[in-house]
């Protein structure tokens, strides 16, 4: 009986900590949405503005843009993050050939 009450407790602890890295997960999944949509909603405004004919605005708009490209590319990791644990894990099949798995 002692033995089924540890294994018992074992398995909760675990799908306790499961269950928070999937809500930690969805939380950064949420976020990342939230961003990339004001990202988008910046991207569209700045594409309705005519490109101005003066050199120095236009000096001036290459590094915004490479700054928004830096603040864009220190998210990557996040989204890494994101979808490679949405991906299906690898397992290998009764004959040894690695496929995607398709429980979820």
């Amino acid at each position: 009986m002692n033995v089924c009450f540890v294994f018992d407790s074992q398995r909760q602890e675990k799908l306790q900590e499961h269950l928070r890295s999937l809500q930690d997960l969805d939380s950064l999944l949420e976020e990342l949405l939230a961003w990339l949509q004001r990202l988008e909603s910046q991207l569209l405004a700045l594409e309705a503005e005519p490109l101005p004919d003066d050199i120095p605005t236009v000096e001036r708009l290459i590094e915004e843009h490479k700054e928004f490209m830096e603040t864009t590319a220190q998210r990557q990791q996040d989204v890494d993050t994101v979808c490679k644990a949405k991906q299906a894990p690898l397992v290998p099949d009764r004959k040894g050939v690695t496929k995607k798995s398709t429980t979820k």
